[in-house]
């Protein structure tokens, strides 16, 4: 391998920045609307006449379906698997139905 190759092959310091900006904000995003999704469905599920262990559980469960979901996809796209990514899809929106 060349140095040039090997150069290009490196990512440049701008590349880092904006992967690591990147990340950061998708994190942060992330961690308030888990709050607010969580705060919600809580306050749902309250409403709901549930109490205790059981009302905190609910809100995670229906969360925690739809990140289920969007691996699922993620990895059936990054496989080429169209069969495994339609399922997904409607597993996540079978999901997000749950919580409204």
């Amino acid at each position: 391998m060349s140095s040039a190759q090997a150069r290009s092959a490196q990512p440049r310091t701008g590349d880092r920045v904006i992967r690591a900006s990147t990340a950061a904000t998708v994190v942060g995003i992330g961690g308030i609307a888990a709050v607010v999704s969580f705060r919600h469905a809580l306050e749902v599920v309250r409403d709901n006449g549930e109490s205790g262990v059981t009302a905190y559980l609910t809100p995670l469960t229906v969360d925690g379906l739809v990140f289920t979901a969007s691996m699922v996809l993620l990895d059936a796209a990054r496989r080429g698997d169209r069969a495994r990514c339609w399922r997904a899809w409607r597993w996540r929106w079978a999901s997000r139905q749950q919580s409204r």
